[in-house]
Formats: C-alpha cells, sequence, structure tokens
C-alpha cells in the first residue's frame, strides 16, 4: 500500500529498510510525496532532503583512516548541521580506523 500512495504521489524510487521505508524523489516534489503518503493516514516520521552520490571514490589504509578522522572533526563542529561524502570503504575499517 505504502508503495502505491508514494509512487502515485511522484515518488521516483521507493524501497523498504526493515521496519522503514525509504522514498526517493526530486527536492521540488518532496512535499507533494509526502501529502499524498499523509492523505492516505500514513504516518511519516522523518523526512529530509538528502544528497545521493551517483559514483563512489574507494579509500583504503591511511587514507580511510584520514577520512573518518576529518569526518569525525567536521561533524563536531557547531557551526556543521550535516556532513555528507561520497566514499566506498569496508565496514570493517570504518570501525576500526
Amino acid at each position: 500500500m505504502v508503495l502505491e500512495v508514494a509512487l502515485d504521489g511522484g515518488a521516483e524510487d521507493f524501497r523498504a529498510e526493515g521496519e522503514q521505508y525509504i522514498v526517493t524523489t526530486d527536492p521540488h516534489g518532496m512535499h507533494t510525496v509526502e501529502d499524498a503518503i499523509k492523505a492516505k493516514g500514513i504516518t511519516i516520521d522523518e523526512s529530509e532532503v538528502a544528497f545521493i552520490p551517483k559514483s563512489t571514490v574507494r579509500v583504503e589504509g591511511k587514507n580511510a583512516e584520514s577520512l573518518i578522522k576529518l569526518l569525525d572533526d567536521l561533524e563536531e563542529l557547531d557551526d556543521v548541521q550535516k556532513v555528507s561524502a561520497n566514499f566506498d570503504m569496508d565496514v570493517e575499517q570504518m570501525s576500526g580506523a
């Protein structure tokens, strides 16, 4: 049901992740899709405009460690609200870096 409502409302893509649904649309159509979903009585817990990379860059070794440190430092700054990146890294390296 949620899939049909989202797509009928103008969504470009739709996928389930666990108990969540991820609906992708053009930023200009976000409110139209939200309104279509809400009109069917479906609650939206969160919505946001996010940058989704079209390509990624593989990062390993020392570069991965440096990148994780940079991202951590950026996120700690008071003026930074959100950090986006287009890297691809092994999960083990992300947690161990």
